[in-house]
């Protein structure tokens, strides 16, 4: 927990402060497991994008600007004045990124989440037809 939740929660006092909400919030994480569900997610990268919507025709031209964007979120600035430059800036700019703006991590994620599924989880019934192993038992 940081300080300024401790502080918060008035847990910032060692022995002189009341833990259960403490021990809730433990708790709570040790029983994380059994509220979560499980799903499958299919992911879709920048180039996978480009290519989905039309903006690129082959994935050697949509690898090349992803490469963009990918310098983009190393912190590279470009030189708008280059024509190369405004070719992939334009196609980025048809899925959503510009790169003409300072890099912000928090509204940009470079892989997008495309469908997820819930899948259920079941006990898997024998099949009728598997026998099960024969256990040796030692006469004593």
């Amino acid at each position: 927990m940081k300080s300024r939740f401790l502080k918060r929660e008035n847990l910032h006092y060692w022995g002189l402060s009341d833990y259960t909400r403490l021990n809730e919030l433990h708790n709570e994480f040790l029983n994380l497991d059994k509220k979560l569900s499980v799903s499958a997610m299919d992911f879709e990268t920048i180039s996978d994008q480009l290519i989905r919507l039309g903006v690129v025709e082959t994935m050697r031209s949509a690898n090349i600007t992803a490469m963009y964007a990918v310098q983009w979120m190393c912190g590279q600035t470009f030189d708008f004045s280059k024509s190369q430059v405004k070719i992939h800036s334009s196609r980025l700019i048809k899925i959503g990124i510009d790169i003409a703006l300072r890099f912000n991590l928090s509204k940009f994620c470079p892989v997008a989440i495309r469908e997820i599924r819930k899948v259920v989880v079941a006990d898997c019934p024998i099949p009728d037809w598997y026998q099960m192993p024969q256990i040796f038992k030692l006469a004593s």
